[in-house]
């Protein structure tokens, strides 16, 4: 008996990494917040956004925050770096944490809990 939940465990893992081999996907470059205004007065000036490198099964979570003026130009380059060889296979669900953005010295920054303006000048 104990063989037999011993081969399951090793299928249903087997199986689980083989999905998240298949979403992998090649994604473009790697997305940057410094390549973006972060330059803030109020969290109001800010919007939370993914830094990293895209790939086919990433919510993308936001992890940084820059100025919302430069949001159109950072979902271009998001749309551009995503990856275009993404199975058909479906992802494992997943969702992002609620975040929230801040102006912390002048600069654009997530965190957990409520917006707000921490020192951000002006």
């Amino acid at each position: 008996m104990m063989t037999r939940r011993n081969t399951f465990t090793g299928t249903a893992v087997a199986f689980a990494i083989g999905i998240l081999a298949a979403c992998g996907g090649s994604g473009g470059g790697t997305i940057v917040a410094s390549s973006y205004d972060q330059s803030c007065t109020h969290a109001s000036d800010c919007v939370a956004v993914f830094q990293g490198t895209p790939a086919c099964c990433d919510l993308e979570c936001p992890n940084v925050a820059i100025n919302h003026t430069d949001l159109a130009k950072y979902q271009v380059v998001l749309a551009e770096d995503a990856p275009t060889d993404c199975p058909e296979t479906a992802c494992l669900a997943m969702a992002c944490l609620p975040t929230r953005v801040a102006c912390v010295a002048s600069k654009c920054s997530i965190g957990p809990g409520r917006t707000f303006d921490g020192g951000g000048g002006g």
